[in-house]
């Protein structure tokens, strides 16, 4: 899907997977994967801005932990993180 190595630290990308969308998140070394659309309005993630471990969502700024989805603003409504993992620098998601 991605090399690790060409995941910019704090910056998403996006990926698609047949028709679905995700997003990606390097912060600290490790990688992190979350379905690319907000539980809120549904924008997508991956043009939000990365700070400190979260994602700001870029339509109304809900606050997401990259790690566990958990959304500071709304815990009720979490974002669904994906299960990823780096094999030969070959970063995997498992859908």
């Amino acid at each position: 899907m991605a090399r690790a190595a060409d995941l910019p630290e704090s910056s998403p990308v996006t990926v698609q997977v047949d028709s679905r969308q995700i997003a990606l998140f390097k912060t600290g070394g490790d990688v992190f994967a979350m379905d690319n659309a907000c539980p809120h309005k549904g924008a997508p993630l991956g043009q939000g801005t990365v700070e400190g471990g979260k994602i700001f969502c870029p339509m109304h700024g809900w606050e997401f932990d990259i790690r566990t989805g958990i959304c500071a603003d709304r815990p009720d409504r979490p974002a669904k993180c994906i299960p990823v993992r780096v094999v030969d620098g070959q970063v995997q998601i498992q859908l």
